[in-house]
């Protein structure tokens, strides 16, 4: 059993870190809002989660209309966040035509999936009756309801949604150590479900086989000289003794249809003592090559990566989950 909270900067302020630490597993954090970021950016949660060691991640609060480029605005702040849990959509707005919720969620989910191989739909137990997300063809992803029953701030059963949930927000009237005043409070049973995990395989990745989360991006350009530029990527990955829940992760390079002139990847410690113990670099990397990877050693909490490519290319990042 886990419990995982959720954290809007506006609404629940969080006054002790350490103390919230010790109180929960999770938290899902307010990245979006409609066509753009949070009105309180998430930046600072994310940053006091990583700087205590909670798994987090983040969710997007729907608002009528263009669900997929609302989709392609909460990816903007997914990858820049980072997050060891899946990405979410916040599906309660009364403005969303009733007709209308059922595409408008399964096109956001759909277009999110097309980037992280986890999605988490959150609405109450009476919109998941209507909406029935477990009768949908999918197999990844993840349902999220909100029953609070006489929101007593105890559990109780849902009873007006039968089919499978994953995470139960019980109460919006929860007191943790850390946070002042109510917070939602969320149960699951099953939080290895809600991680953007890879194979636990217990190896190092193979080359092609690997399950990964992936990021595609377009070639890196050339200045107005002719010069092939340098992109700059991050990826938050709390591993080992900065996670409760990541063991091992990796970071790997894939060119698609030519060659990359270099690749630069890096496991860095942002903590107390920052430094960079895996730092390495491949030269005119082939299309067809062995995937160039690294895997991060305990304590590590970013892999960043400086690529210059004229063709398009991937970045693909796998963690195993601790034992429990």
């Amino acid at each position: 059993m886990a419990l995982i909270i959720d954290l809007y900067k506006k609404y629940n302020p969080v006054t002790n870190w350490t103390a919230l630490r010790g109180a929960v597993d999770a938290a899902y954090i307010k990245y979006s809002d409609g066509l753009g970021p949070a009105q309180v950016p998430a930046d600072d949660y994310v940053a006091g989660c990583r700087a205590s060691g909670i798994p987090y991640g983040g969710y997007h609060f729907a608002q009528p209309g263009a669900p997929a480029a609302q989709a392609r605005a909460f990816l903007g702040q997914y990858r820049r966040l980072g997050g060891q849990l899946a990405p979410a959509l916040d599906l309660e707005t009364a403005g969303i035509p009733y007709a209308a919720r059922p595409a408008f969620a399964r096109t956001f989910l759909e277009t999110v999936h097309q980037a992280y191989p986890l999605v988490v739909l959150y609405a109450s137990a009476s919109w998941l009756a209507s909406l029935r997300p477990d009768t949908w063809p999918y197999a990844w992803d993840r349902t999220w309801c909100a029953a609070y029953g006489p929101n007593d701030g105890a559990r109780h059963t849902i009873t007006s949604y039968s089919g499978l949930v994953d995470l139960h927000q019980y109460t919006s009237r929860g007191r943790v150590p850390g946070v002042s005043g109510s917070v939602d409070l969320d149960h699951t049973d099953n939080l290895s479900a809600l991680l953007l995990t890879g194979a636990d395989s217990g190896d190092e990745p193979e080359e092609d086989a690997m399950p990964a989360i992936p990021h595609d991006y377009q070639g890196t350009g050339r200045d107005s000289g002719g010069k092939l530029l340098e992109r700059c990527h991050v990826f938050t990955v709390p591993v080992g003794s900065v996670s409760t829940v990541v063991e091992r992760a990796w970071l790997s390079f894939k060119c698609a249809i030519g060659p990359a002139e270099s690749v630069r990847l890096m496991a860095i410690s942002s903590g107390a003592k920052p430094g960079y113990p895996i730092d390495k670099t491949w030269t005119s990397v082939a299309a067809d090559a062995a995937r160039p990877y690294i895997e991060a050693p305990g304590g590590v909490d970013q892999f960043t990566a400086f690529v210059k490519s004229e063709f398009p290319y991937s970045l693909c990042v796998e963690t195993k989950a601790k034992k429990s």
